[in-house]
């Protein structure tokens, strides 16, 4: 059910400065969306392509986010989501979206449709309405109760049109505002005590996802996959058996993957430290994880690599500086 919602365009010169919020260009690039099908729906990350940062243009923070339809033109809409980890918004009825734009095209100005859309489908539209080309613009819009609509579930802000070709559209200062006291959640620009709590919330996932998707190829990845897994405390029988032969290996390419004749790289070291503090036989995480055969094969390992370094301790060998 699309319901139209009062709008006010205001000049930007009378709008006051909000409480401070920041912005950070890695969470919003995980915040942007866009749709190339008849649904609309918003899919996170889709279109990346397409959007960028723009440390010139800007009205508030360090950079405002700029959608260029020349790139890839074709999607049906685009838009702000909550974040690839996040909750869906929870705002209430009559909580207003304020935002700045800027719309750059050869052609005539475009006529917008702007709306929120909740977990179920459903969307709300908050405007269509003709954004005047080459200025910055603030706007702000009001989402008035609907039966419909869930306000605590709100999991995009759409635009769409069909967007004008080779047209470049400018986003800043993108928040809600809630209706009785003030309170600001960003989209764009966040306050850090917003920053705080949405870390807070998402860190499980965000660990889940890291762990799943470790790196292995590489100079400096090839450790990846058994420290996730000890991590999780998975496959720690074959993980094990696999880090065994790998520390006790004499095969050069073994080792060249692993970086185990690189004595000085600091990644291999220190994920060799964190297995043994961790998961060691005196481990302060989850002791035992690490078998006792690939400890002793670890530990000699670190003997070979820090005795030139004095790093000796971490070994449990001895304190005797080596000389060579």
């Amino acid at each position: 059910m699309l319901k139209k919602i009062a709008v006010s365009i205001l000049c930007f010169s009378c709008i006051s400065m909000a409480a401070q919020r920041l912005d950070c260009w890695a969470d919003i690039m995980l915040s942007l969306g866009a749709s190339k099908d008849a649904s609309m729906n918003i899919t996170p990350n889709y279109g990346q392509e397409a959007f960028s940062l723009d440390y010139a243009e800007k009205q508030t923070g360090s950079f405002s986010v700029v959608y260029d339809s020349g790139i890839n033109h074709g999607f049906t809409a685009i838009g702000f989501v909550p974040g690839e980890f996040a909750s869906p918004w929870n705002i209430a009825a009559g909580s207003v979206l304020n935002l700045k734009i800027k719309v750059v095209s050869g052609q005539q100005p475009s006529d917008i449709i702007v709306e929120l859309v909740d977990g179920k489908g459903n969307s709300m539209s908050l405007s269509n309405l003709l954004i005047p080309g080459g200025d910055w613009q603030q706007l702000t819009f009001t989402a008035a109760a609907d039966g419909e609509f869930d306000f605590a579930n709100v999991t995009a802000c759409r635009f769409s049109q069909p967007f004008i070709k080779d047209a470049k559209i400018w986003f800043d200062d993108v928040y809600f505002e809630a209706p009785s006291n003030g309170g600001q959640m960003g989209i764009t620009e966040k306050t850090l005590e917003q920053r705080i709590s949405e870390a807070a919330a998402t860190r499980q996932n965000r660990t889940a996802e890291a762990l799943k998707n470790y790196k292995t190829e590489g100079l400096r990845e090839g450790f990846n996959e058994i420290l996730c897994k000890m991590i999780a405390g998975k496959e720690l029988e074959q993980i094990n058996k696999r880090l065994y032969e790998i520390l006790t290996s004499t095969d050069e390419d073994v080792r060249y993957k692993y970086r185990l004749s690189d004595h000085w790289c600091l990644v291999v070291n220190q994920t060799l430290y964190r297995m043994y503090c961790m998961y060691g036989s005196k481990g302060t995480v989850a002791p035992g994880r690490l078998s006792l055969e690939a400890e002793k094969a670890l530990l000699a390992e670190l003997w070979d690599r820090t005795v030139e370094k004095n790093d000796i301790t971490i070994a449990r060998r001895t304190t005797m500086l080596s000389v060579r």
